[in-house]
């Protein structure tokens, strides 16, 4: 956010948290596999401003900067999610315990990291009203801790930037619907299960 504040003025700071479920609990609210990427936790971080010229000072134009942290796909393509699944929580039960033990969110960080899923922080710039976003690039972070910002390999016809090494996690999740299918169907049997 430093070099974001380094070019505007803002005049307000907006962030929408989501705060999530665990995989496995997203896949068993959902009712359908198909929806549960909308049960996983996400940020949106805008900034409203003036743009700062070379001296410092403000130019009329307006423009807001947006970060978005997500959950997305960037393989490689599980071989077997249901072992995936099962070399963390060898049954419902051990799911269980680890909400109640409190180690879910280190032993979901693995599920997800397993089957290929990472975290992803977009940066774009758009105009006041504009409906596309303008500039999007992947925000990375270097072996040596530098920030690196990539454009995008593409941007799909509805103004969706594409990355080569990454994708939406619904897409995953439609090629795999019926192996997480039988996966959240196993949890949520399980949930009412005695560990």
């Amino acid at each position: 956010m430093e070099d974001v504040f380094a070019l505007l003025d803002p005049e307000s700071v907006w962030a929408d948290v989501v705060p999530g479920c665990d995989l496995i609990t997203c896949l068993a609210e959902a009712g359908a596999v198909s929806g549960a990427f909308q049960y996983m936790g996400g940020v949106t971080v805008e900034v409203r401003g003036g743009l700062r010229d070379q001296g410092g000072s403000e130019r009329p134009e307006q423009v807001i900067r947006r970060l978005h942290g997500l959950l997305e796909w960037s393989g490689p393509e599980p071989d077997s999610i249901a072992g995936r699944v099962h070399q963390i929580y060898p049954t419902p039960g051990a799911w269980r315990r680890a909400i109640e033990e409190g180690e879910i969110a280190e032993l979901d960080h693995r599920l997800r990291h397993s089957l290929g899923f990472v975290d992803s922080l977009r940066e774009e710039r758009a105009e006041r009203w504009a409906h596309h976003a303008k500039e999007p690039r992947l925000v990375t972070v270097d072996a040596q801790g530098r920030v690196q910002r990539r454009e995008p390999a593409s941007v799909l016809a509805n103004g969706t930037p594409v990355w080569g090494d990454r994708e939406h996690v619904r897409r995953f999740m439609r090629r795999n619907k019926q192996e997480l299918g039988a996966v959240a169907r196993e949890f949520s049997q399980g949930r009412d299960v005695e560990a």
